[in-house]
């Protein structure tokens, strides 16, 4: 008789569960100027950021 028994065993990785920096704070006074194509891409910039952000911090809660 043959008996197989299979075990699944969750890894996370170390980089996926390790504490994660603190965003940047805005300095008082800071100012941000520009043209509407670097505005803009600044925006698509900070929403990639915050997307990743939040697919690190749900597959972190995963493990």
């Amino acid at each position: 008789m043959i008996q197989t028994r299979t075990v699944e065993v969750r890894v996370c990785p170390s980089e996926l569960i390790a504490t994660r920096p603190a965003r940047p704070a805005v300095p008082d006074g800071a100012e941000l100027t520009g043209n509407e194509a670097g505005l803009g891409w600044l925006a698509a910039v900070l929403a990639y950021t915050g997307l990743v952000e939040d697919r690190l911090n749900d597959a972190a809660a995963q493990c």
